[in-house]
């Protein structure tokens, strides 16, 4: 018996073991040609336990590919439940915020309603109807953001640029005879406002151009109001509103006026927009405001 080792790239495959062996005369041919079929041998050998091991792989590889495939899917089922279901909760989400819009919107006109009932009571109390009207400038100033949103696809933000020009037309209507020929330059940039910021913005331009209707033109001819709002690089806002009316005094201290006026003007700036104003009252009145960019973030 005599054992030939098959090697292929210097791997045993196998070894190859000659039983019958012939006559001691042909022994050693007999060796030197199975010497030179082992490799041979080992060669075929090996490429059928490759080609063996390489059909074992795909199928186990053609199982795994399978399994995943059923998971994918099985996930792939899971994940469109889960948008479907997050869909409807959205738009769930964003009915029930366009509702209370609606309802902040109808609620403040209602209110407004109601102090012009009580105000007609009094016809003659001009106190009253000063008081009435102002109250109601800063109703509005609030149902607009409302009604803007209502009607917006962006639950939290406004263009502020249509809002101021809505808010002037809604003021002048407001005034009526009171206005007389004001005229307005506007440069106010297009961007969106939350309405965490629209709203106390409103409400300080409502107070100011009430005030130059009221007092700036004392003679009936009428002026002019500009109103700036832009941001910079910096990340500050800078809104400046000025008119060219009588002015005011020197000494004149803003903080001591009316406490629903130009203090409520004072409280907002500081307060709900973060920021800091001063009052120049030569020439006019010029008002400028400064304040971060973004004071409040989104919660929509």
């Amino acid at each position: 018996m005599v054992r030939f080792p098959l090697r292929g790239n210097n791997e045993l495959v196998g070894t190859l073991i000659l039983l019958d062996l012939p006559g001691i005369e042909r022994i050693d041919e007999t060796v030197s040609i199975m010497t030179h079929l082992a490799p041979v041998i080992a060669l075929a050998l090996r490429n059928a336990l490759s080609h063996e091991r390489i059909e074992k792989q795909a199928s186990e590889l053609e199982i795994l590919t399978g399994e995943l495939e059923k998971r994918v899917e099985e996930r792939t089922t899971q994940l469109e439940a889960s948008n479907r279901n997050l869909k409807q909760s959205l738009c769930e989400k964003e009915t029930l915020i366009r509702e209370l819009y609606h309802r902040t919107k109808n609620t403040m006109q209602i209110i407004s309603g109601i102090l012009k009932l009580q105000a007609a009571k009094f016809p003659d109390n001009q106190p009253v109807s000063e008081l009435v009207e102002i109250t109601d400038d800063r109703i509005q100033a609030i149902s607009l953001v409302h009604q803007m949103l209502y009607a917006s696809q962006d639950l939290s933000r406004i263009p502020i640029q249509n809002y101021i020009t809505d808010l002037i037309g809604l003021i002048r209507v407001s005034h009526g005879s009171e206005q007389g020929n004001v005229t307005f330059t506007l440069h106010i940039e297009n961007r969106p406002y939350l309405l965490d910021t629209a709203i106390p913005l409103g409400l300080v331009l409502t107070e100011l151009i009430t005030n130059t209707y009221k007092y700036a033109f004392p003679d009936g001819n009428g002026g002019h109001i500009a109103i700036s709002l832009e941001a910079d690089a910096d990340e500050e806002t800078t809104m400046i509103y000025s008119d060219n009316g009588k002015g005011v005094p020197e000494d004149f201290d803003f903080r001591s006026q009316d406490p629903l006026g130009m203090q409520l003007v004072c409280n907002i700036i500081e307060q709900q927009l973060r920021g800091a104003g001063d009052f120049n009252g030569k020439d006019g009145l010029k008002y400028t405001v400064r304040f971060p960019k973004f004071p409040y973030e989104s919660r929509v």
